[in-house]
């Protein structure tokens, strides 16, 4: 967790987004426990996450709905401030530190942080529109938040979550202008690229033209948050072998297997 920054990954529908997803979640699960990270995931789409409906390592239960998407980010910006603030009664640093002292003066605070990843699976649904009832609706006429309020949200847990135990996933196929405003881009250096539309999108999330001429199938480029941009090594994994990872410690009911609790 000290390595994984926020994220964004992008590319047309069927480049491989999904996978590459689902592979670096396992990971993380593969290294830490149910107590040590949460994952929140948004599944838009309805196809990948839904169905995993319990599991230690889900915070909540896998959300779709643009509503829940946007007081997640509320709770989230009251909980990594809400960490600071301990983190400061406990006079440390970061998580890291905090989970690792011994002082007297945090009798009184949580014995230990979970550290939470952020998983959102197509984020132009939920700052375009919403699909399954055939309508295409502005998220701010589905919910009480401008898209402008949703993207200060997403910028304050992007600059300001990393020191809290709080990363972002973010994968959309379209990282259009209105989807990924400049402001939020420059929030999220680190980006997966696969194949995209357009030269216009790849000189945009990568500085050149390259991501235009991908394959279809599992091929990236890789912009660290330094600005080099390479080759990304490729990343597979079975949804059979994902879904073991998330059931691997059934609850046998809710997913709140850990001490952190979402609280809307």
């Amino acid at each position: 967790m000290k390595k994984l920054e926020n994220v964004l990954i992008t590319g047309v529908t069927g480049s491989g987004k999904s996978v590459w997803v689902k592979s670096m979640m396992a990971d993380i699960m593969k290294a830490l426990s149910p107590e040590d990270v949460k994952f929140i995931v948004y599944d838009a789409k309805r196809v990948e996450f839904v169905h995993l409906k319990e599991s230690r390592y889900w915070l909540k239960p896998v959300m779709t709905e643009a509503g829940e998407f946007a007081r997640v980010l509320e709770w989230l910006k009251v909980e990594v401030e809400k960490r600071f603030q301990m983190f400061r009664v406990a006079g440390v640093d970061g998580i890291e530190a905090f989970n690792a002292r011994r002082s007297r003066a945090a009798d009184l605070l949580p014995e230990h942080l979970a550290e939470i990843v952020l998983v959102v699976d197509e984020l132009s649904d939920a700052m375009i529109d919403l699909g399954g009832d055939g309508n295409s609706l502005n998220l701010a006429d589905v919910v009480p938040h401008a898209r402008e309020d949703v993207e200060r949200l997403l910028v304050f847990l992007l600059t300001e979550g990393h020191g809290a135990g709080v990363r972002l996933i973010l994968a959309t196929s379209r990282p259009a202008q209105e989807v990924f405003t400049d402001k939020l881009l420059a929030a999220v250096p680190t980006r997966v690229v696969f194949k995209v539309a357009s030269e216009e999108d790849s000189i945009r999330l990568l500085g050149q033209r390259d991501a235009r001429d991908l394959q279809r199938k599992g091929e990236y480029l890789l912009r660290a948050a330094n600005g080099v941009v390479g080759v990304g090594p490729v990343r597979s994994i079975s949804d059979s072998e994902f879904d073991r990872l998330v059931c691997a410690r059934p609850t046998g009911g809710v997913c709140n297997g850990g001490r952190t609790r979402y609280r809307p």
